[in-house]
């Protein structure tokens, strides 16, 4: 059963759309908690969800409960194009929503994030929101929806980041090395360190017009003739 928090629930908008691509998949799924501070929505949460878990205010939320996705959209008043533009700092209502959103993707590592913010400001969300999710070890990628795509007579265009952590690898792929035993024809053991694919002291496969560009010279002979520099 996957997981699903949610904060800055609203009426539920965004976990709804998450269960309804589970149940597209065939995975059962369930929402664990939500976190909504403006009452008239907790009403609309409570009838619709009352037996999920739900926090009021996310500045008093501390490690909840680990979940497979988190999603939320926080305030969009600061870096919408309709407001003044004040931007993500600490101070502003966006910044303040976003960095207890980065909190807690730090406290509780989901496997999957999906957050939205609105289309028109993307260019003072979009990048620090990739970056903070970049070096948090996530794949961020943007996808631009409307209302009118599920059916609503309007456009409300928003932009959903995605992220899914990167392929975990150890160190010794990482760094693109790892070692590599071979017996020669005498039965001699050696070990020699493997780079990019290919055992040291081995050339590199490559195409034409790599070796062109790498050597100065015609690839495809054994040494070839340099080119005539013009």
């Amino acid at each position: 059963m996957r997981r699903i928090g949610s904060l800055y629930s609203g009426i539920a908008g965004l976990e709804l759309g998450v269960l309804a691509a589970f149940a597209e998949a065939g995975l059962p799924a369930r929402i664990a908690w939500q976190c909504e501070i403006d009452p008239f929505c907790a009403r609309v949460l409570a009838h619709h969800f009352p037996d999920v878990p739900r926090y009021s205010d996310v500045a008093t939320v501390s490690h909840p409960p680990a979940v497979d996705v988190l999603c939320g959209g926080f305030a969009c008043q600061d870096v919408s194009s309709a407001g003044r533009g004040a931007g993500l700092g600490k101070e502003t209502r966006s910044g303040f929503t976003l960095h207890h959103l980065l909190r807690i993707i730090d406290e509780i590592e989901p496997r999957f994030l999906a957050i939205e913010n609105v289309a028109s400001g993307a260019k003072r969300w979009l990048p620090r929101v990739v970056q903070e999710l970049v070096d948090r070890g996530y794949r961020p990628r943007a996808v631009p929806l409307g209302a009118v795509d599920v059916g609503a007579p309007h456009r409300r265009l928003r932009v959903l980041r995605c992220g899914r952590p990167r392929e975990r690898r150890t160190a010794a792929r990482r760094h693109g090395r790892r070692r590599v035993r071979r017996r020669s024809a005498s039965g001699r053991v050696r070990t020699f360190r493997r780079r990019s694919g290919r055992a040291s002291g081995r050339p590199r496969r490559c195409s034409i017009a790599r070796a062109r560009r790498r050597t100065g010279r015609r690839a495809g002979g054994t040494r070839g003739r340099r080119r005539r520099t013009p």
